[in-house]
């Protein structure tokens, strides 16, 4: 299993954001050969985690499904929260390859953007 996409599944409905991801990047630590992965629609606001996963585990190449190697990030109209924003910055901040994200068409505002900056 290199993809594993959880896109919109509503994984922090609990409101247990912390603790439910915690719970998550310690199974999906122990997938063999997961190197992608899509977290984006969940409503994620403890990014902390993310970076703590992204850190940990050097074969993860992606939380936010992209291809291997995209030089520019496509996220043009995905429809993107201000949550889906969190995930994307900390895609900017371990991505190897990324040098640009493409954000058009999602009805941010710029000062919604401007986090990305």
């Amino acid at each position: 299993l290199s993809y594993l996409n959880l896109a919109g599944n509503e994984l922090t409905e609990c409101g247990q954001t912390t603790e439910a991801l915690h719970a998550l990047t310690e199974v999906l630590s122990s997938v063999k050969g997961l190197c992608r992965l899509n977290l984006l629609d969940n409503q994620i606001t403890d990014v902390d985690v993310l970076v703590e996963f992204f850190e940990k585990d050097p074969r993860l190449e992606t939380i936010c499904g992209f291809k291997t190697a995209e030089v520019t990030l496509n996220c043009s109209a995905m429809e993107l929260a201000s949550s889906d924003l969190e995930v994307v910055m900390v895609e900017m901040a371990f991505n190897k390859t990324a040098a640009a994200i493409d954000l058009s068409r999602n009805g941010l505002s710029g000062q919604q953007v401007a986090l990305l900056v």
